[in-house]
């Protein structure tokens, strides 16, 4: 459905990890040895007949807004709209 915005709400954290393994010692990682992993989640969609139309698999970008700095929501909505975009214009992105 490129071009579309969907609303959700994020159902649960899950506990998965790239990073899941390591080596056993006793040194302590130096700060250019660790990186962060993107969080994966499940989400809800607000609109159970969208939910019904999307194909198994299907992927896309999102975001988090909460209460908290506010004002970079309007960057990110504007990111996200310009992704919705490209990816209508060019699907394979």
């Amino acid at each position: 459905m490129p071009g579309q915005i969907l609303t959700s709400t994020v159902d649960c954290l899950m506990d998965l990890s790239s990073q899941g393994q390591a080596d056993v010692s006793g040194n302590v990682l130096a700060s250019g040895q660790t990186r962060a992993d993107p969080f994966l989640i499940r989400v809800r969609l607000d609109n159970p007949d969208t939910a019904a139309k999307l194909p198994p698999g299907a992927a896309g970008t999102f975001a988090i807004y909460t209460n908290n700095v506010q004002a970079t929501h309007v960057i990110r909505k504007v990111m996200i709209r310009m992704t919705s975009i490209m990816s209508y214009i060019n699907p394979s992105l």
